[in-house]
């Protein structure tokens, strides 16, 4: 969460001419209703079944870039599945950076309603504890800060990623 996925996501399949799915933006189309609302009126169970039947729903058969929830790679099996059928990147960010992006943003977030300041950055880094042993298990971690589609470029390249050529 506020980690930079989605705009990076979207500057990298441009830069690579693949389709680009974002699985908060799929849900909220899926089922019609804004995230915060799906998890005020179905709770965030029912939202986490969302983002993994939508997920799933991406193709695989094909490059494309996706960017996903912060939690997504959290619950079930997610992380497993991502590793399987594709290659997967973290963006790395101190709770220090997240906590200042994050306060800054304007995206509606309901993990964090009514959390400012010193109780933003608690929370933060309590959520960062509970997911990075999760996030570290993707097949390469980056520095956040550093992570523009001119760096990516260089890294995918030397990794031999198909849609490099």
């Amino acid at each position: 969460m506020g980690s930079g996925k989605s705009s990076l996501g979207r500057s990298l399949a441009l830069r690579y001419e693949l389709p680009f799915y974002e699985t908060d933006a799929m849900v909220e189309s899926h089922v019609g209703e804004s995230i915060t609302s799906i998890f005020q009126n179905e709770g965030e169970a029912a939202f986490r079944c969302y983002e993994q039947e939508i997920l799933h729903s991406i193709p695989t058969n094909t490059p494309s870039i996706v960017a996903t929830g912060g939690g997504l790679p959290c619950f079930s099996d997610n992380a497993q599945w991502m590793r399987a059928h594709g290659f997967t990147l973290y963006l790395s960010l101190t709770v220090k950076d997240l906590t200042a992006r994050l306060a800054h943003s304007h995206t509606q977030r309901p993990l964090l309603q009514g959390k400012h300041g010193a109780s933003l950055q608690a929370y933060i880094a309590a959520l960062l504890a509970q997911r990075e042993p999760i996030y570290r298990q993707a097949h390469l971690s980056i520095d956040g800060n550093f992570a523009s589609p001119e760096y990516l470029q260089e890294l995918f390249e030397k990794q031999g990623m198909p849609f490099t050529d």
